[in-house]
């Protein structure tokens, strides 16, 4: 048999049993990972999906405890406001300070600003908050945290901001309002 004659009849046939085992190998190996391909898809979907709840879930947690965290705050400094102001010292002092000629218009007047009188009003009634309870705060808030409101507010206007710390000075440093 010369080179260039074709093999055997059965020789060929050998080749095709061959690429048909490896045909069918390569089928089922695909087959069989389609499921185990398509269950890991769908775990990491829903364990997505189960991490994303939790996670929302959690933050509602947290914020129920901050908002009734902050309701606490507020409540407690509602009631020392009312107790401030149903005190009868307290009561007393305002009395005085109104019976006092309170006058915090001319005040405002006095400083050249008639416009700022709220502010004279409010660092008097700091002032007062301050004396009657020993000097703790007992408002929301403290003659210092108002002026670091107002620097806040007013950092990029300093001549109103300075007009506004001198009021608000000016209304926590007067005895009474006087005229």
């Amino acid at each position: 048999m010369s080179r260039s004659q074709s093999p055997p009849r059965s020789s060929r046939f050998r080749l095709r049993p061959r690429r048909l085992a490896t045909s069918l190998l390569l089928a089922f190996l695909v087959l069989a990972s389609l499921p185990v391909i398509g269950s890991a898809v769908f775990s990491a979907v829903v364990q997505t999906n189960l991490a994303r709840e939790s996670a929302f879930d959690k933050l509602d947690g947290v914020a129920a405890v901050k908002s009734q965290q902050l309701q606490g705050w507020v409540d407690a400094r509602q009631t020392a406001l009312w107790l401030n102001l149903t005190d009868e010292t307290t009561y007393q002092s305002v009395n005085v300070t109104l019976a006092g000629q309170a006058d915090a218009d001319t005040l405002a007047q006095k400083i050249a600003n008639p416009k700022s009188v709220n502010l004279v009003v409010l660092g008097f009634a700091l002032a007062q908050a301050g004396k009657t309870v020993g000097g703790q705060d007992s408002l929301f808030c403290s003659f210092e945290d108002i002026k670091a409101v107002l620097k806040s507010r007013f950092a990029k206007n300093e001549d109103m901001l300075a007009a506004s710390m001198k009021a608000l000075q000016a209304g926590h440093d007067a005895e009474c309002f006087t005229s």
